[in-house]
């Protein structure tokens, strides 16, 4: 038997007076609502996004649904809605190109992007990268510039760390591409993805 997923239609004084932002409110399964608004699409792979929220069941949840999906839509209008989709990959190709500096610092940036960041960090949302994730990282920097994950001597390999400047310029790298990550409103602006130094 299909679960029910009935769509509860938006009263007219919910929907956003720009054109193109939608919203709807489905029943789940478990009782809960959930509240979804039609972002926009990405420039990139031209899939439509939207953005949603899990309301719990309850006497007042559609009201409470009525009030998120006002939420989302005043987001999306103001386009204030975080790009959740945005890998670390996408965020540093765009920031490298952007950056001011030299050719020279420039293809350094890519390399250490290419390199070092690229293999650990590259395929996670913005929004996965946070201070302990990023601490990690440089652990393992300080262990192996090589990105071993502990090999056997027998391997062949031998560990050669980082050195603690190279460390702060990536962690250099990933603040300022973070900070232009919030003006570009792909993350929220009270997020603090990166810590404030490389420890």
């Amino acid at each position: 038997m299909a679960h029910d997923k009935t769509t509860i239609p938006l009263s007219r004084r919910i929907l956003p007076a720009r054109r193109g932002a939608r919203g709807s409110i489905s029943r789940l399964p478990s009782g809960s609502l959930r509240v979804r608004v039609y972002a926009d699409v990405h420039p990139v792979t031209g899939h439509q996004r939207y953005l949603s929220r899990t309301v719990p069941g309850g006497p007042a949840a559609l009201a409470d649904a009525e009030v998120a999906c006002r939420r989302l839509v005043d987001q999306v209008r103001d386009r204030r809605h975080p790009r959740t989709d945005v890998t670390v990959t996408e965020l540093l190709d765009r920031h490298v190109d952007l950056v001011h500096a030299t050719d020279t610092t420039r293809r350094s940036y890519r390399h250490t992007v290419t390199r070092h960041l690229q293999p650990r960090l590259g395929h996670l949302r913005l929004s996965a990268v946070t201070p302990e994730v990023l601490d990690y990282l440089y652990a393992a920097l300080r262990r192996c510039r090589d990105h071993c994950d502990n090999r056997q001597p027998e391997d062949g390999h031998r560990c050669r760390p980082l050195q603690p400047g190279t460390i702060r310029k990536i962690h250099y790298l990933i603040s300022g591409a973070y900070r232009r990550a919030v003006r570009w409103g792909w993350i929220d602006r009270s997020a603090d993805a990166a810590p404030r130094r490389a420890a």
